[in-house]
């Protein structure tokens, strides 16, 4: 669990979406298509999905560790 909550998802997961963030910001400074900049934005949201939902059927998983990986698809979603 402190493998996946830790380094999977707050690490990793937060390196892919600042990455995929300022990559569409950087679109959108260059005169991209606004919708084309939001695809990319969005695009790790699978993956971010996918790491909720390892956090909430793994067997060592509390309640604190679940709000808190709720909160951060919900902040990494929306930044």
């Amino acid at each position: 669990m402190r493998t996946l909550f830790w380094r999977d998802m707050l690490i990793v997961g937060t390196m892919v979406n600042l990455y995929a963030s300022l990559v569409a910001m950087l679109m959108v400074a260059q005169g991209v298509a606004a919708q084309w900049a939001l695809l990319v934005h969005l695009a790790p949201l699978p993956y971010n999905i996918f790491l909720l939902s390892a956090v909430w059927r793994s067997h060592q998983s509390r309640l604190p560790a679940t709000l808190a990986a709720t909160a951060w698809l919900v902040a990494v979603t929306i930044l």
